[in-house]
């Protein structure tokens, strides 16, 4: 039986007004350098986070307004640390052969092709991946650039935060915040009783500390896993004029400018060369060892 016209016309709230949606002004051509690191870009959108949450403290927005900023900010960091995985897989695959080349089997949406340049198409390869998701950002270290997590090391722990960060996340984008039992379990909370979200300035300081340490963890060991492969296959030799150019090519490409400016990180030219050095002598040690 076909419904009632009369029931057409019950109406219990206000009715929809029309909306010609213009979607085109939602976005703008991005005129982001392309010359900074993804973790000194992660910085600076995290560092304006930061600004943003200082709101929160004291009595300078409004009690409602706090639970969405404090929200809102929480995306952000999250939302921050997905790009810089993006942008990590993708130079990283633009920066080592051996990397590209295991790469050369995966799938991109065919769309890709047009929206790229082609110096560029790497960044289709994490289009349909969401490092939000339990065990995603595990899964693309290690199918994308080899990066193997090591159970109980500080990148696995930094994973592991990340991934109860989420699950906090996943409550604020599908309901709002509020906490459902299976969120509610993945971060160790008794999830007998009714859960809502509540984020205020000590929260986003937890939040900024988690995020930043996983950049930071998996920063290195990219960069580590790299190195190491690159040793092992000849590509660096050992030989200073013959390296400079590949260890120098990776420091601009995926070290920080900001850490080395501030000295908060002291691997710059001149000893990253010493420890493939120390590397590349230790492997020939070994190969002579069992050749005798």
């Amino acid at each position: 039986m076909s419904r009632h016209a009369a029931i057409d016309s019950l109406s219990i709230c206000a009715p929809p007004s029309a909306v010609s949606a213009d979607w085109t002004i939602f976005v703008t051509s991005s005129g982001k350098a392309r010359s900074s690191s993804p973790i000194d870009s992660f910085y600076v959108e995290h560092q304006g986070l930061n600004k943003l949450g200082s709101l929160l403290q004291g009595d300078q927005v409004d009690e409602d307004v706090q639970y969405l900023l404090g929200g809102q900010l929480l995306l952000g960091y999250v939302s921050a640390t997905e790009l810089y995985f993006r942008q990590m897989i993708s130079r990283c695959v633009a920066l080592c052969p051996i990397i590209r080349q295991a790469n050369g089997q995966q799938m991109i949406p065919f769309g890709a092709l047009d929206y790229y340049h082609k110096d560029s198409l790497e960044n289709a390869l994490t289009e349909r991946v969401s490092f939000s998701e339990p065990g995603t950002i595990k899964n693309q270290l290690d199918g994308r650039l080899g990066v193997k997590v090591v159970p109980r090391s500080s990148l696995d722990r930094s994973i592991e935060d990340y991934e109860k960060l989420c699950q906090v996340r996943h409550s604020l984008v599908h309901s709002h915040g509020v906490v459902n039992s299976s969120n509610a379990a993945k971060l160790g909370i008794d999830p007998a009783r009714s859960l809502q979200t509540c984020i205020d300035s000590r929260c986003l300081q937890l939040v900024a500390a988690v995020a930043l340490n996983l950049v930071r963890d998996a920063n290195n060991e990219i960069a580590r896993s790299i190195v190491w492969d690159w040793v092992k296959r000849g590509i660096l030799t050992g030989d200073n004029r013959k390296d400079r150019a590949h260890l120098g090519r990776l420091l601009r490409q995926l070290g920080s400018a900001i850490d080395s400016d501030s000295g908060r990180s002291v691997t710059g030219n001149s000893e990253l060369f010493k420890i493939v050095k120390a590397a590349v002598v230790a492997i020939s040690t070994k190969s002579i060892g069992r050749r005798r």
